[in-house]
């Protein structure tokens, strides 16, 4: 019988967070073909195949899903041993600066944040919330949790979940129409702060000018103005589902899908402090995976 290696599960782990061999080589300070060979060399080890390669990247095999799950698990543990060694010598206190979207922060990060104060409360976690582009070095912030397709290579960190987008529009308006885009309906449109947003280039390319009411540059607006009448717009599932009175139209659009990171700058990782807020956050937003990405 062969005793599986923690230091194999964590390249396999990174691989799934990461989405390829590059992006895992990249969070783990590795080269590549590391992660390639210790992959291969774990499928070789117990006789299976824990992913499908494609020109898109790595695809988890069902028994690799397994596998992560079990995994996460000892990784949790493995942090808190960690954490539990390294606090008997270094309190963990001081101040933290994290920028995210209104989104992200609706979506349940206000609630983490509360839970990993009531753990840490000595660690204190200043929040700057906008849709702005990103740019650490100017709000001067130790870990970004924004949505990305692709973040800027000079931040590094981990992709913790998908981000989905869907229609939405007022129940009472909508309920029961079977094609509400053939409708001439009015739409809400997104504003100049949304403008790399996938929904932003959507309602560009597809809705005309004029049928455009009212703009919002930001997601969490939106609800409000289409409680006014009958009016569409594209938002994220995870605000729109929980909206009252609105309704998704449709299924989810997933040429829109987006991804969640929880990103550092270069140096800023290697703070105790920092690494401890970027792992809960990143164990607390794989919790909510299903409604980030539209899934009941």
């Amino acid at each position: 019988m062969h005793s599986a290696n923690w230091d194999d599960l964590r390249f396999v782990l990174a691989v799934v967070d990461g989405g390829s061999a590059k992006a895992a080589a990249a969070a783990l300070d590795v080269d590549h073909t590391t992660v390639l060979r210790r992959v291969s060399a774990l499928e070789k080890l117990y006789g299976v195949k824990l992913f499908d390669r494609d020109q898109s990247g790595y695809r988890p095999t069902p028994t690799c899903h397994a596998i992560v799950e079990i995994a996460r698990s000892v990784s949790h543990s493995v942090s808190e041993i960690e954490q539990e060694i390294i606090g008997r010598h270094r309190r963990l206190e001081g101040r933290v600066k994290l920028t995210t979207t209104d989104t992200i922060y609706l979506c349940g990060l206000e609630e983490i944040l509360a839970e990993f104060g009531a753990l840490h409360p000595d660690i204190v976690v200043e929040t700057h919330v906008t849709n702005a582009k990103l740019d650490i070095g100017r709000y001067a912030a130790d870990i970004a949790v924004r949505p990305s397709r692709a973040p800027p290579q000079w931040l590094t960190g981990r992709r913790v979940c998908g981000l989905s987008f869907a229609l939405y529009g007022a129940r009472d308006e909508f309920a029961g129409v079977d094609d509400p885009l053939a409708e001439q309906c009015s739409w809400v449109g997104l504003g100049e702060a949304l403008t790399g947003s996938p929904p932003h280039g959507w309602i560009s390319e597809n809705v005309l000018p004029e049928r455009i009411v009212l703009r919002a540059d930001s997601f969490a607006l939106v609800p409000t103005m289409l409680l006014m009448g009958r009016r569409l717009s594209i938002m994220p599932c995870c605000m729109g589902d929980s909206s009252d009175g609105l309704m998704r139209i449709g299924p989810v659009r997933r040429d829109m899908d987006s991804f969640v990171w929880v990103l550092t700058a270069q140096g800023h990782q290697s703070s105790l402090r920092v690494r401890t807020l970027c792992d809960f956050l990143a164990r607390a937003l794989r919790r909510r995976k299903s409604a980030m990405e539209g899934r009941p």
